[in-house]
C-alpha cells in the first residue's frame, strides 16, 4: 500500500467571463465573490464595459488571444523541504497543460504567502524590526522572479503576470531580446 505525502498545495480558478455574460451574470461580481485577488486580476485583464481584453493585454499579445477564459493561479505553496527542487514549476506546467490549454490566458498575481497578514496590528513589532523591509522585498522579488522563468509576462501598470498558452512562442517586452519557448 502506497502512502500519500502532502508536499504542498495549489489553488487555481477557471474564470469564464464569456459564459458568465452569456448567462446574464456580471463577470466582475462573480470573480469578486471568489476572491479579492481574482477580482483584481480580472479587472487588469478584461474591459468591464465590453466582452474583450483590456487594451494593455491586446497590445502585449498583438491582438492574438483566443477566447476570454482565464486560468487564474491564486497560490502555490510547497512544504519547506520541497522548495527549490523544480516541483513548483513542474506543477504549474501540468496545471496549464490540464486546465489552461483552452484558455485565452493563464494569470497570477505573485505574492509571498508568509506576508498574508503582515499588516495586522499583531505583526507591528515584526514590521518594525531592523531588516524586515529588506527581507520582505527580497522575498517578493524571489516570488516575482519565478513566473518569467515559466514564460509569464508582467502586464504593464499591474501586478498581474500572464501567459497565453495557445501561443507557443511569445515575444518578450521591448527591454528584453529574443523569444520565450513554452514547453
Amino acid at each position: 500500500m502506497e502512502s500519500e505525502v502532502k508536499i504542498g498545495e495549489i489553488v487555481a480558478y477557471l474564470l469564464q467571463p464569456g459564459r458568465a455574460m452569456d448567462e446574464g451574470v456580471d463577470a466582475f461580481e462573480a470573480m469578486d465573490s471568489i476572491d479579492g485577488s481574482a477580482s483584481e486580476c480580472v479587472e487588469a485583464l478584461l474591459d468591464p464595459e465590453a466582452d474583450h481584453w483590456q487594451a494593455s493585454v491586446e497590445e502585449m499579445y498583438s491582438h492574438d488571444i483566443p477566447g476570454l477564459d482565464v486560468l487564474y493561479i491564486d497560490r502555490i505553496e510547497l512544504e519547506p523541504a520541497r522548495r527549490g527542487k523544480g516541483i513548483g514549476a513542474q506543477v504549474v506546467r501540468s496545471l496549464i497543460a490540464t486546465f489552461g490549454s483552452s484558455c485565452g490566458l493563464v494569470a497570477c498575481k505573485p505574492f509571498a504567502l508568509q506576508y498574508l497578514n503582515w499588516e495586522s496590528p499583531d505583526n507591528e513589532p515584526t514590521r518594525k524590526a531592523p531588516g524586515f523591509e529588506a527581507k520582505r522585498l527580497a522575498d517578493f522579488g524571489k516570488v516575482e522572479a519565478f513566473w518569467p522563468k515559466l514564460g509569464f509576462r508582467k502586464l504593464p501598470k499591474s501586478n498581474v503576470y500572464t501567459l497565453a498558452p495557445q501561443l507557443r512562442e511569445q515575444s518578450l517586452p521591448d527591454a528584453e531580446k529574443g523569444r520565450v519557448r513554452i514547453n
